[in-house]
């Protein structure tokens, strides 16, 4: 285990006195899955690079680049889309169980913005 993963358990395992058995498990998962995707990086999606991920928490932080300069209306689009997907899929009942999915994005000239998913309707 790298300094990075030890680091991450050890703030995992501080918080986790606070959780619920449930939020122990998901954090088990979403600590092997952290460790999957890490594993596949960089990712082309589309328009979108992802370049890191980390686990805060519950929280999965993806970091990456999207291609172009993007304007408030892509970047709203953008939002609208991601939510609608992660609260369509598997990773709803992630969500619902209290993790959440932030994606911190730059776009080509360095602007960023930074879209989090914490909630499903």
């Amino acid at each position: 285990m790298g300094p990075i993963m030890f680091l991450a358990t050890l703030a995992l395992a501080s918080q986790a006195t606070e959780w619920t058995d449930d939020q122990r498990q998901l954090a088990q998962q979403l600590t092997q899955e952290t460790r999957d995707y890490r594993a596949g990086l960089p990712l082309r999606d589309g328009v979108l690079t992802i370049t890191e991920v980390q686990l805060r928490g519950l929280e999965i932080v993806y970091t990456g680049i999207v291609d172009g300069d993007w304007g408030a209306e892509n970047i709203g689009l953008f939002r609208d889309a991601v939510t609608n997907g992660l609260c369509a899929g598997d990773t709803s009942q992630v969500i619902r169980r209290g993790g959440s999915f932030t994606y911190d994005l730059r776009d080509v000239s360095g602007e960023r913005f930074v879209t989090t998913v914490a909630h499903c309707k």
